[in-house]
């Protein structure tokens, strides 16, 4: 049975916008079809995260006129090498070794 048909028998497949508009959810709603794609995309928006946060590291550091410059300018490069060194991993873990951390992290309640 498919949904189309299920919509159809309870009654509801016009107030859902019909077979063409169900049958159009396949193409924008998120599949495993595409996985690396998403898994491309997901990436892409944490690296850009990573630099947004060191760039803000490296603007605190050179507002900071008392500290030294070499240090500043290390610790700045040092900030850039980490977003560098994580963009360039390709660490990929399973969910099933993942999700216990993602579970503390996340708060429930």
């Amino acid at each position: 049975m498919t949904l189309c048909d299920e919509l159809e028998r309870t009654g509801q497949l016009d107030e859902v916008g019909g077979p063409g508009y169900v049958t159009g959810l396949v193409s924008v709603v998120p599949t495993s079809i595409h996985i690396e794609h998403y898994a491309t995309i997901v990436q892409r928006a944490a690296i850009r995260r990573r630099l947004i946060q060191a760039a803000g590291q490296i603007a605190a550091l050179a507002y900071k006129e008392e500290d030294d410059l070499d240090e500043v300018v290390d610790r700045a490069e040092q900030a850039m090498f980490e977003v560098s060194s994580a963009r360039n991993s390709r660490s990929l873990r399973q969910l099933r070794s993942a999700w216990p951390s993602v579970l503390r992290k996340t708060s429930f309640h």
